[in-house]
């Protein structure tokens, strides 16, 4: 198998050289760092755990669809989200 990098920079894909690049250095924890910069001012501008919940659900049910190489990080969105769903279900009704 060849290089991530190597094939991505012989078949023209900069945007795939560009992740490979922090794939390799960062592994999984990348994406969830992508993640958060885009979750953390979500939650920030509409402190809603139910609506972060609900988004990380879907992305997590979407990425084990389609991508299998952020497999771990689809595999903690899920969870994440069942269990946010969860608790804003259980913390209102008490």
């Amino acid at each position: 198998m060849a290089d991530p990098l190597l094939q991505s920079l012989l078949s023209g894909d900069v945007i795939g050289f560009v992740i490979a690049c922090y794939t390799s250095v960062m592994g999984q924890g990348f994406y969830a760092f992508v993640l958060l910069m885009f979750f953390g001012p979500l939650y920030n501008r509409t402190r809603s755990l139910a609506l972060c919940a609900i988004l990380w659900l879907l992305l997590g049910g979407a990425w084990i669809a389609t991508a299998m190489e952020v497999s771990p990080i689809a595999m903690i969105l899920v969870a994440l989200g069942l269990s946010g769903i969860l608790y804003s279900v259980f913390a209102r009704s008490s």
